[in-house]
C-alpha cells in the first residue's frame, strides 16, 4: 500500500473512532472508561503507524536521493557520450574530406600515369625507328666496308705486282751495274728505286693494319 493510501486509511479510521466515541458518549457515563481505553489503544496504534510512515517516508526520500544521484550520473555520462559522439562526427567528417582529397589525387595520378605511359610508348616507337635506321646504316656501312676491302685487296695485289716488277728491275740494274763501270747516276737511280720500294712496303703494312682494325671492330 502506498504512503498516501495509508494516510487516507488512517484518517478514515480516526473518523470512525471519533464516531464510535461520540456514540459511546451518548450511551452514558458508564461507557466513558471503556471509550477512554479504546481511544488510548487507537492513539497508540496511530502513533505506531505514523512512526512506520515516517520510516517509510525517510526510506523513500533516501531512495529518491539515490535515484537523483544516479540520474545526475547518467546525465553526466550522457553529456560525455554526446561530446564523444560529436568528436566522432567531426573526425568522420574530416576523414570524409581526406578521402575525397585522396580520391582527387588518385584521379590526378591516374591521369599523370596515363600521360607518362603515352610518353613511354612514344619513346619506344622512336627507339624502334632509330633501331631500324641504325640497322639500315650498319647494312650500308657493311657494304661500303666490303667494297673498300675489295679495293684494298686490289691495291695490295697491284702493289705486290709492282714490288715484283721493282725487284726484277733491281736485278736488271744490278746486272747492268756489273757490266758497266761505276757511275754515280746509276747509283742514285738505284737508291731512289729502293726508297720507293720501302715506301710501298710501309703503305702496304698500314693498309693491312687498317683492314685488321676494321674487321675486329665489326666482330665486336
Amino acid at each position: 500500500m502506498a504512503a498516501g493510501d495509508e494516510a487516507v486509511t488512517t484518517s478514515q479510521e480516526i473518523a470512525t473512532s471519533n464516531d464510535d466515541s461520540a456514540a459511546s458518549d451518548e450511551d452514558g457515563a458508564t461507557g466513558d472508561d471503556d471509550d477512554d481505553g479504546e481511544i488510548g489503544n487507537v492513539g497508540a496504534a496511530l502513533s505506531t503507524r505514523f512512526s512506520d510512515h515516517d520510516d517509510r517516508i525517510e526510506e523513500l526520500l533516501d531512495r529518491a536521493d539515490t535515484h537523483e544521484a544516479k540520474i545526475d550520473s547518467l546525465e553526466a555520462a550522457t553529456a560525455a557520450h554526446t561530446d564523444e559522439i560529436d568528436a566522432v562526427k567531426n573526425t568522420t567528417k574530416d576523414h570524409g574530406e581526406t578521402i575525397n582529397t585522396l580520391a582527387e589525387r588518385t584521379s590526378q595520378n591516374e591521369a599523370n600515369i596515363g600521360d607518362i605511359s603515352d610518353g613511354i610508348e612514344a619513346v619506344a616507337d622512336s627507339l624502334a625507328d632509330l633501331s631500324d635506321e641504325a640497322d639500315d646504316r650498319f647494312e650500308a656501312a657493311d657494304k661500303q666496308r666490303d667494297a673498300l676491302a675489295a679495293r684494298i685487296d686490289d691495291h695490295a695485289d697491284q702493289l705486290s705486282d709492282l714490288a715484283a716488277d721493282i725487284e726484277s728491275i733491281s736485278e736488271d740494274v744490278a746486272t747492268l751495274e756489273a757490266r758497266l763501270d761505276d757511275d754515280g747516276d746509276i747509283d742514285e737511280r738505284i737508291a731512289d728505286l729502293e726508297a720507293e720500294i720501302d715506301e710501298f712496303a710501309q703503305w702496304r703494312e698500314q693498309i693491312t693494319s687498317t683492314l685488321m682494325t676494321v674487321g675486329g671492330g665489326d666482330d665486336e
